[in-house]
């Protein structure tokens, strides 16, 4: 086989792989088991939200940030952070320098479900992981953030 056609192979077998990697992380039993570790059902965007939201750098940002954070609308953004509001989970206050923006902030329950959530996740990539010595995955997490930061160079 030529070089190119070895590596048009290695391209193909990636993206068998991504794509498997997507549908199993999708599948009921795999959120059974997060579920169970956390202790409730959760929403699979929540977590992505309220990481948004606590990796605000300044206070005075909002719902355009955390849209960018999640690559959605901000009316999209805006939908989602109003579940999260009325769920008592974030705080939502008119910025003092701007009265178009809203400042977005974690309230205490929704850091101490965020610190419960980093936990059932830490938790069930350990029972995946099980069987795994350190330095693969040590390895695994490098080249899926050489991954990361080349697609976003992209």
């Amino acid at each position: 086989m030529t070089s190119s056609g070895s590596n048009r192979r290695r391209l193909e077998l990636l993206d068998v792989a991504l794509s498997r990697l997507r549908r199993i992380w999708g599948r009921p039993h795999l959120r059974q088991v997060f579920t169970a570790h956390f202790g409730q059902a959760v929403e699979p965007g929540t977590i992505r939200i309220l990481r948004a939201i606590e990796g605000l750098a300044r206070p005075d940002q909002g719902l355009g940030e955390v849209a960018t954070a999640l690559d959605v609308e901000p009316s999209t953004a805006s939908r989602l952070v109003d579940r999260l509001v009325e769920g008592g989970l974030v705080a939502r206050t008119p910025c003092e320098t701007d009265r178009r923006r809203v400042r977005l902030k974690l309230t205490g329950e929704g850091a101490d479900f965020l610190t419960r959530a980093r936990a059932a996740r830490m938790a069930t990539y350990r029972q995946i992981l099980r069987e795994w010595p350190a330095r693969d995955i040590d390895r695994l997490s490098e080249l899926l953030e050489r991954l990361n930061e080349s697609i976003e160079r992209l």
